[in-house]
């Protein structure tokens, strides 16, 4: 079986077993992740994450959408007041600026699927999240996607994470392998004490690398010592290792900040997605926003 597959079997395993036996650390009713419905879901703050990958690049190619026949995006208090869940007014409430109007033409960014040795395979990464969350050890893989490029056209992937008081580590899987040879690392992250609101941190590094060889001289996975609250063995990390940046973000500014290019992703879907559902070329169709500020280079 493969190693990956192995771990999430395992993964989903040690998240039930623990699940009892930790609700004796739970946190308070006051930390607890709000439930949809309640008034404070939206107010929580978000860790989103990017991840970059230094020595592979990625291309676009514009294209314009027709945005006729898509419903006009809402905003997340919109969306909810419809449900007849109604926003918890506080005082400090500062929402971020977003246009009042989205006209029935949208310019997206094509990725351009490449052959060369530095160009990615996929429009995602695998990572695992190791968490606590209200007393609850956990780990589990999510597949971020491609959300951009760089200055230097490197591939930027993105997701909503947790809250960060949920997070023990991260980890990105990373093809290191040459040429056609594929061949997995993966790469170990801890969140940075300070993230700022709004805007995204500097591009961190990662404190520890693992590889095949690694692996197998472990007495027991990464993931398994720290969802046994015990300590992470760091190993030397190498050159060409992926970043991650983090911000926070309320899910309700994350929600109303993509709200136009969720509209867009509708039209997207019904042009270029829905002809070719279940067919093997369309992993290789994918598309992005069009950003209007710059990514640094990782």
């Amino acid at each position: 079986m493969h190693m990956r597959l192995m771990q999430i079997l395992v993964v989903g395993t040690v998240s039930a077993m623990l699940n009892a036996g930790n609700r004796a650390y739970g946190a308070s009713d006051n930390d607890k992740m709000p439930e949809w419905k309640s008034p404070e879901y939206a107010d929580v703050m978000k860790v989103i994450i990017q991840i970059c990958i230094p020595n592979k690049v990625v291309n676009f190619e514009d294209v314009e959408v027709d945005l006729s026949q898509v419903p006009k995006a809402i905003t997340m208090d919109e969306k909810r007041e419809a449900q007849g869940i109604h926003r918890q007014q506080t005082d400090n409430q500062k929402p971020i600026s977003i246009p009042d109007k989205q006209g029935d033409k949208d310019v997206v960014r094509r990725w351009v699927v490449g052959t060369g040795a530095r160009d990615i395979g996929r429009y995602w990464i695998p990572i695992d999240e190791v968490l606590n969350r209200d007393g609850v050890l956990s780990a589990g893989s999510d597949h971020p996607s491609l959300f951009g490029s760089t200055t230097k056209n490197q591939p930027v992937f993105e997701k909503e994470g947790y809250r960060q008081k949920d997070y023990i580590a991260l980890e990105a899987s990373v093809d290191v392998g040459k040429e056609e040879q594929h061949e997995f690392a993966d790469y170990w992250f801890k969140l940075p004490e300070n993230i700022p609101t709004g805007e995204f941190s500097k591009w961190q590094e990662p404190i520890s690398r693992e590889d095949k060889q690694i692996k197998n001289t472990q007495k027991n996975p990464t993931f398994w010592n720290l969802t046994h609250g015990r300590e992470m063995e760091k190993y030397p990390v190498g050159e060409n290792a992926p970043k991650m940046r983090f911000k926070l973000m309320s899910i309700r500014d994350y929600f109303d900040q993509n709200k136009f290019w969720s509209r867009s992703q509708k039209a997207v879907a019904e042009k270029y997605y829905r002809p070719v559902v279940g067919k093997p070329e369309r992993e290789k169709i994918y598309f992005v926003p069009k950003s209007h500020s710059d990514i640094p280079s990782c």
